[in-house]
């Protein structure tokens, strides 16, 4: 595994900006996966950069948080940068208005449908993570409490199925699998 001065200054970046591990971990998967491991199979490569992690982090010996590092990077399903939220997005804009569902009535709302569909597809269990934030600026809604609102009517309503619910204040998104059948999505659309 070859490394050149960009990818040095990604790693020395990922040190000092990522306090918790979990977020260190995606940083080396994103990096492995640009050097040619796309299945994350050498996290043992990484060791002296999390030696740096863990001078600047790190508490305690550093086998806990060698040990702790190599039980989450298996664990990493979405390096940093993977760009799954941002492909979704540019399907949703590039998207004809026939393709969008028109459930409601209310452009915002079924954006953010079309949205969740599309998320859901990149994904082979249909699971993503969404925030209310992103949802917001995603679909052109001025205030995240209604984008809130609109991800909770679509999961009263049964589109969408909470996974894992969220942190507020922007410590976690909230984790959604969308819950309908293909067949009864197409039969929406037309």
């Amino acid at each position: 595994m070859g490394f050149d001065w960009v990818h040095v200054d990604r790693v020395a970046r990922a040190i000092y900006d990522c306090p918790r591990l979990f977020d260190f971990a995606r940083h080396m998967r994103a990096i492995n996966v640009e050097l040619g491991d796309i299945d994350g199979t050498m996290p043992g490569a990484r060791e002296l950069e999390v030696r740096g992690w863990h001078e600047v982090h790190g508490a305690g010996p550093f086998c806990l948080t060698w040990m702790e590092f190599l039980r989450a990077f298996p664990k990493v399903k979405y390096p940093v940068g993977s760009r799954t939220f941002e492909r979704a997005v540019q399907q949703l804009n590039s998207s004809t208005p026939e393709y969008l569902p028109t459930v409601y009535g209310h452009p915002e709302a079924d954006r953010l449908l079309g949205l969740t569909w599309l998320l859901a597809r990149l994904d082979p269990n249909r699971q993503f993570y969404l925030s209310c934030r992103k949802a917001a600026a995603a679909v052109g809604i001025d205030r995240h409490a209604t984008a809130a609102d609109l991800l909770h009517l679509l999961v009263a309503d049964g589109w969408l199925a909470v996974v894992k619910a969220g942190v507020p204040g922007g410590k976690r998104a909230t984790r959604y699998r969308f819950a309908v059948r293909v067949e009864d999505w197409l039969s929406v659309r037309r």
